[in-house]
């Protein structure tokens, strides 16, 4: 007689970071805008030579500088490789006083090569001045 598997009776135990000689790496960044550039740095990070960096989230958060109520399109923001290529974009928009928190996390790691720059930027809607907040992690190896 056969068993149907299900959730109920099968455990597993994954981790996407389980590797030995790991390093975790967890990197923040603020910026404060006052202009309307494109690509103003938030958060940037060089990865160690002869390591990968796997790269497994990152969020972005934007405020108002100076609190309001009112609804604001704060600009995008942006994941870049070290040629300034974009691997992950969105757009930062709010209700009120603050964008929700944006980002993903990757089902896999995405691993980027020693010596490469990683970079979160933002291009701001308007010279309103912003508080801009970034975070990624993974691990080295």
């Amino acid at each position: 007689m056969s068993t149907l598997l299900t959730s109920e009776n099968v455990k597993t135990n994954v981790s996407l970071g389980n590797f030995l000689n790991k390093l975790n790496t967890y990197k923040t960044g603020n910026l404060v805008t006052t202009a309307v550039t494109a690509d103003q740095v938030i958060l940037t990070y060089t990865v160690t030579a002869g390591k990968y960096l796997y790269l497994v989230f990152l969020d972005v958060v934007v405020r108002l500088t100076t609190f309001a109520t009112t609804a604001t399109y704060f600009g995008t923001a942006s994941l870049e490789n070290p040629g300034g290529t974009k691997l992950y974009a969105t757009l930062c928009a709010g209700s009120g006083i603050t964008a929700p928190p944006i980002g993903p996390v990757f089902a896999e790691p995405i691993p980027i090569p020693g010596g490469s720059v990683v970079r979160i930027v933002c291009t701001p809607s308007s010279a309103t001045s912003y508080t801009w907040q970034a975070n990624f992690g993974g691990f080295e190896r």
